[in-house]
């Protein structure tokens, strides 16, 4: 296979994010007659994509945030 090379050699890049939500579900219970809230995770949702760096010199991958 070939793959996209940054100038230092590294073939891994990082895609980055300016903003990360999460998505959650909130469970509502009752106990001795108190309201418990309980919060179940469920993964991040990225959004708002910044560009590519490198993953061992972190310089930008200009070629692959072109098409940005």
């Amino acid at each position: 296979m070939n793959y996209y090379k940054c100038e230092c050699g590294s073939d891994t890049f990082v895609r980055m994010y300016n903003v990360w939500n999460e998505k959650i579900k909130v469970e509502v219970s009752e106990h001795n007659g108190e309201e418990l809230w309980d919060v179940e995770e469920l993964g991040k949702e990225k959004d708002h994509l910044v560009g590519y760096i490198c993953s061992e010199c972190r310089q930008k991958a200009q070629e692959l945030n072109d098409g940005l």
